[in-house]
């Protein structure tokens, strides 16, 4: 059996901090809950993110790219009732996989100005490309 190459620090720091969001809620989760649970030093994770802050930030990074990328409406036909059916499922599973984000969102919001601007951003194109999937262009 081939030998799996070690994920970055870095990318552990990502999946683990985004599967113990989601489990407990983004503000009851600490940079300490974090080390521990990838039993690294909270030295070696500062070394990575200085707060929790930096981690949530990169976490709501990788969830805009991938969240624009799902709303790019198709543009070479008319939508059908599969386009929508498609463009609702892949939607919602990133809502699920992202789901300490709209859990907390007042809270967040309200705390980080840049997060709040960007999802507005996605709301708005959220809409866009609803309304052009609804009227079939």
């Amino acid at each position: 059996m081939d030998k799996k190459p070690k994920r970055r620090t870095r990318e552990r720091i990502i999946e683990t901090s985004l599967a113990l969001f989601n489990q407990f809620g983004e503000p009851n989760v600490t940079t300490t809950t974090i080390a521990d649970e990838l039993e690294i030093s909270p030295g070696n994770l500062y070394y990575h993110f200085h707060n929790k802050d930096e981690i949530v930030n990169e976490i709501f990074a990788v969830f805009e790219r991938e969240i624009e990328g799902t709303l790019a409406a198709p543009t070479r036909r008319p939508a059908d009732v599969e386009d929508v059916w498609l463009f609702l499922h892949l939607v919602f599973e990133l809502v699920w996989k992202y789901r300490f984000l709209y859990r907390d969102l007042n809270d967040l919001l309200s705390r980080n100005r840049t997060i709040e601007i960007h999802f507005k951003q996605i709301l708005a194109h959220s809409i866009r490309t609803a309304t052009l999937l609804c009227e079939g262009r």
